[in-house]
């Protein structure tokens, strides 16, 4: 498509454009007048054009976008179903919301090794169970949110102890995973 509006008129420079405001200025310092410099060192023009155009260099991350679904886990069997239409639909991380101990081996079955990142949100603590899904998922990317803290403010209580909920986070966290 074809700029038909712009086609009546002539192309002026940028240089034409800020000889035009200078004689409008009178006199005027145009630097003082009409360019703004914000907190963050950022220059505001009273115009910008092509022939000024400065292509930003800006560094891609080396991180990929992840697509991810949330499945709560009420039963191991409609949980790996719902885990592998979604990896079937594109997803490439998965974040399980699991308000109880599940068997581990029943949902996992078929979804390792798949280049699938796994992010877990529990509802409860226990340091056993933690630790045997860890195990499990040894080779696989893993991120897990044991929220004790979360859990008061919420519920007004600890999962079972003040003391008991931070020795398991500490033992947790002592085995490196990542949080």
């Amino acid at each position: 498509m074809s700029n038909f509006l712009t086609n009546d008129f002539e192309p002026y420079s940028a240089a034409a454009w800020k000889q035009k405001i200078q004689v409008d200025l009178k006199g005027v310092d145009y630097n003082e007048a009409l360019l703004t410099q914000t907190n963050e060192g950022i220059t505001i023009k009273p115009f910008y054009h092509l022939d000024e155009f400065e292509k930003l260099n800006i560094p891609a991350t080396n991180d990929d976008f992840k697509i991810c679904d949330n499945i709560y886990i009420t039963s191991e069997k409609e949980a790996k179903k719902r885990a592998e239409e979604i990896i079937n639909k594109g997803a490439n991380a998965i974040k399980f919301i699991v308000k109880n101990e599940f068997n581990i081996d029943e949902l996992f079955k078929n979804l390792l090794e798949k280049n699938i990142e796994f992010h877990f949100q529990f509802e409860f603590i226990s340091e056993k169970f933690i630790s045997a899904l860890a195990s499990t998922l040894k080779n696989e990317t893993v991120f897990y949110n044991v929220d004790i803290i979360g859990n008061l403010a919420k519920t007004g209580n600890w999962y079972s102890s003040f003391n008991n909920d931070f020795d398991i986070v500490k033992k947790l966290i002592s085995t490196k995973l990542k949080f």
